[in-house]
């Protein structure tokens, strides 16, 4: 029996609202898949399969806004509160550690900060990892995110990075229109906003491939 390519497939299903609609895109899809694995082969049929779920990736994210309430928000704001905040207090950490293996006890945040300066001047590799760590939060409250949207995962995980990227787009854009706009980093308008986003995004991503992986192994065990 034909079955449709395994990452689309577990990805449009993270998206779509769980029940009627889910299964009719996902069961639409199928049948159309295999007939068309008949006609003009499977590589052909898995590329078309791949087209369809982007296509039905909009409409999946409209059903799953239609049905967005009080408490989703109110836990969406939550998520996002904590991430920011324990983001900020992990890579404060991990500052501090690198700072003081250099022999500075950094009492104070301006000088951490201050400290830190001279590690990106003379350890531009150690900042780049310690930057690169931090993203493991996002990372992990997008997992978080999807876990606890019971409707569609993936959805909520997009959204969580949405709920963090667009204040700082707006606030981006805010300084660059002002009269400090010539000094304020232009990078960051595009990479920070995108940055939540992605990575949130990532942990969705893990949590519907996690899930898919174990439906797929009760359907075998059964």
């Amino acid at each position: 029996m034909s079955t449709p390519p395994r990452i689309p497939q577990a990805l449009l299903a993270a998206l779509c609202p769980a029940g009627d609609f889910r299964d009719a895109v996902l069961g639409d899809l199928a049948e159309e898949h295999a007939m068309r694995i008949e006609i003009d082969g499977a590589a052909a049929a898995g590329w078309w399969y791949w087209r369809e779920a982007l296509r039905a990736a909009p409409h999946a994210a409209f059903a799953w806004a239609r049905g967005f309430r009080l408490p989703d928000a109110v836990r969406l704001i939550a998520i996002a509160a904590s991430t920011v905040v324990v983001a900020r207090l992990f890579q404060y950490s991990l500052m501090w550690i690198i700072v003081a293996s250099w022999g500075t006890i950094a009492d104070s945040q301006g000088l951490l900060l201050a400290a830190w300066r001279d590690v990106e001047a003379f350890r531009p590799v150690t900042a780049a990892v310690v930057h690169a760590a931090s993203w493991l939060v996002p990372i992990a409250s997008g997992y978080v995110a999807a876990r606890l949207d019971r409707r569609a995962p993936l959805a909520g995980a997009i959204a969580l990075g949405l709920l963090l990227a667009i204040p700082l787009l707006v606030f981006g854009i805010v300084l660059l229109s002002g009269a400090n706009g010539a000094r304020f980093n232009h990078t960051l308008l595009i990479t920070a906003p995108s940055g939540w986003l992605g990575y949130t995004t990532v942990g969705g991503v893990l949590r519907a491939w996690q899930e898919a992986r174990t439906r797929r192994a009760r359907i075998i065990a059964t």
